[in-house]
């Protein structure tokens, strides 16, 4: 009779440990995922405001003028050769 409640001890200490292992490694695991999203959020935002402070030193770049005026002359220089015939003034 001794062995038998021994036995049944053993069987209940097993699943015990077993359980607890499971919720351990639930638990690593929800952790790891919530830390993985949080760090992919804030890094964006760390990444955000660091490019803001960059853009915010720089106090004269002359590529940007001339990157604008360029954009403007090709779409200026666009629209000039691809006017369409003004055809209300040519009927009779």
């Amino acid at each position: 009779m001794e062995l038998q409640n021994t036995t049944s001890w053993g069987f209940m200490s097993s699943l015990s440990a077993n359980i607890l292992l499971l919720l351990r490694i639930q638990a690593a695991m929800t952790l790891s995922i919530t830390h993985a999203s949080a760090a992919k959020n804030f890094g964006n935002e760390t990444n955000r405001l660091a490019l803001l402070e960059f853009k915010n030193q720089v106090s004269d770049d002359p590529m940007v003028y001339s990157t604008h005026r360029t954009i403007h002359n090709t779409i200026a220089n666009y629209k000039e050769s691809h006017v369409a015939p003004d055809i209300r003034g040519s009927q009779p």
